[in-house]
């Protein structure tokens, strides 16, 4: 990249480092807005910080898409591919629209709120969402001379314009709208390989809605009422831009981002969008100051006890959906901050003195994570060299050339943060064997050993012990019939998605094996005891409980049904087993929502 030193640069620097000190120094204080200024109003419930968002709760609704035309035209015949199309002769083509063939997309369509009008408000605006931009030509900056004022679709060019559900979650609906496709440039007619030359685009639009009322919502909504929102995206973007690869007047946030002019601030009708992970700043066009080419860029907000995410639209006591099924709840994800790592261990070197022993350490969790976490993966990397050493030479036949060993010693730990729950992943192998002089020699291999186990914690408990599986549920809960069922449950949930066909009776496990239905709920049944019997670990997902097994599910698979599960269609959905959701375990018998 061409370095520009000139006084310009300079100036950019110091309006974003100023920038920066007020956003600082003004994200923990009350909505912007002095005597002279519009006051900005909250909707939905008034809260405070500190709030965040400790857990959601799934919102009761039904989504269904409707697939369109390029004109937003509800879609009634099935096209060919664009691949298929390209190979017909002229004649067939003449049968089909081409723009059509090349063309896909859907809208969303909601059902199941109590409230029919807000509905019907929903659905208009999720349709509108899509006939507004459907055909838009996006304005980014110096796309026109490159397209011309009357742009041509590229010919057998891809388009696309899909919604996307990003949140559905506490009373909000949080959706974005994906175009994308190609116009022929007026530029260069073609390419360096005599094709037409494309100009390739992509933009973004966004809604957000509160299912109380069909309002939308704006981004202060997103904050707390004592929380200056706009000043916490301001230094989100602020930090985004710091972090980059500043090379003086162009500083890069990602892929072909870049700083334009001066950012004086993001306004209250800012674009976003709201994910598990945390409030999405889309940055396009409609932000000057940021070149983003003909793509959208994003600067993600992570959650934080400023914002009300969880809490301004939603009251647990009160359901505004038709349903009656049982809540689902799930964490929000953790984005790991490189800025906010710290390292507990990065070592690779060799290790005693007969032949070359590689030692691998690897450990790197949250800063924010308790001290005791830290000293149990220390614990675990940081074993001394000379144990190492004698375990591999107790391991070691009598007869081993000690000159010629080689081996790799690893030993690698790692954290997840879900809610107020820390799982460590120990993780590592041992391999040694006596190096070969050259390649006729038959290499030999001493031991290779793996190894690999799971904590959880949780850090609102005053002992530093990790937690076990009866801990996560509450006292009258049947822990084993919940999780055995839930393994019934998950196992025909995946067989019944994909494979329906199969499947004479849902509330069963397929049959795996050919017999009588006693002979195969029998067989079934001892299935599902020795997987439950054979949990070793467990550990906490944002959306379900990952469970390790002392043996694998394949295994204990063969060993019931005398069959090869991967030569069995029936079977190969037996890793089901290994992520269960919260919803087929029943939210309401765990405790781990009790915040």
């Amino acid at each position: 990249m061409k370095k520009t030193g000139t006084a310009a640069a300079k100036a950019l620097c110091l309006l974003l480092a100023l920038f920066m000190v007020f956003s600082l120094a003004a994200c923990s204080g009350t909505d912007a807005g002095g005597d002279d200024e519009e006051k900005i109003v909250h909707t939905g419930k008034n809260v405070k910080s500190p709030s965040g968002v400790k857990y959601f709760t799934k919102n009761n609704l039904t989504v269904d898409m409707i697939n369109i035309n390029s004109d937003g035209s509800v879609r009634t015949i099935d096209y060919p591919a664009g691949y298929e199309y390209s190979q017909m002769s002229d004649d067939e083509k003449e049968k089909w629209d081409a723009e059509e063939v090349f063309f896909s997309g859907h809208y969303m369509q909601v059902s199941g709120l109590k409230d029919k009008d807000v509905e019907e408000i929903v659905n208009e605006k999720l349709k509108n969402l899509c006939l507004d931009n459907i055909n838009k030509i996006p304005p980014y900056r110096g796309i026109k001379a490159e397209i011309g004022e009357n742009p041509e679709s590229a010919k057998e060019g891809y388009k696309s314009a899909y919604q996307s559900v990003e949140l559905n979650d506490n009373n909000i609906l949080s959706v974005t709208m994906y175009v994308s496709g190609s116009y022929k440039s007026v530029l260069v007619e073609k390419n360096e390989y005599g094709y037409d030359n494309s100009v390739y685009f992509a933009f973004q639009e966004t809604l957000n809605l509160d299912l109380n009322t069909g309002n939308d919502i704006g981004i202060v909504d997103m904050f707390c009422n004592d929380v200056d929102a706009l000043a916490c995206v301001n230094e989100a973007i602020n930090e985004a831009i710091a972090r980059g690869n500043g090379d003086e007047e162009i500083w890069d946030i990602g892929s072909d981002v870049k700083i334009a002019a001066p950012f004086t601030g993001i306004s209250a009708d800012q674009k976003y969008s709201i994910n598990n992970s945390g409030i999405n700043i889309v940055l396009d066009y409609e932000t000057p100051e940021f070149d983003t080419g003909y793509y959208p860029a994003f600067v993600t907000v992570p959650f934080s006890d400023k914002v009300a995410v969880s809490e301004r639209f939603f009251d647990e006591k009160e359901s505004i959906y038709e349903s009656e099924a049982p809540v689902s709840k799930h964490f929000p994800y953790s984005i790991q901050d490189a800025q906010n790592i710290e390292i507990v261990a990065d070592e690779y070197k060799t290790i005693g003195e007969n032949g070359t022993i590689y030692l691998i350490r690897s450990a790197n969790c949250p800063k924010s994570v308790p001290k005791y976490i830290k000293e149990r993966m220390s614990d675990f990397v940081n074993i001394p060299e000379e144990e190492i050493l004698s375990e591999i030479n107790e391991k070691l036949p009598e007869d081993a050339n000690l000159s010629r060993i080689v081996g790799d010693y690893s030993l690698t730990a790692r954290v997840d943060e879900v809610g107020p729950f820390v799982n460590i992943t120990y993780s590592g192998y041992k391999y040694v064997y006596e190096g070969r002089q050259d390649d006729s020699e038959e290499q030999k291999d001493y031991f290779y050993e793996e190894i690999s186990r799971r904590e959880t914690y949780d850090t609102r408990l005053k002992q530093n012990e990790p937690i076990e599986l009866s801990d996560i549920f509450k006292e009258d809960a049947d822990i084993s019939g919940i999780i055995k069922q839930a393994f019934i449950d998950s196992i025909n949930k995946s067989l019944d998605s994909e494979n329906s066909t199969r499947l004479e009776n849902s509330d069963k496990l397929p049959a795996f094996k050919t017999g009588s239905s006693n002979e195969i709920e029998k067989l079934n049944e001892e299935y599902i005891d020795k997987l439950y019997d054979n949990i070793i670990y467990f550990s906490i997902d944002c959306e379900s409980i990952y469970f390790t097994f002392e043996t694998l599910p394949a295994e204990i698979y063969r060993e019931i049904y005398g069959t090869d599960p991967f030569e069995d269609d029936n079977a190969i959905y037996i890793n089901a087993v290994g992520w269960i959701a919260y919803d087929t375990l029943d939210c309401d018998k765990l405790t781990i929502f009790d915040l």
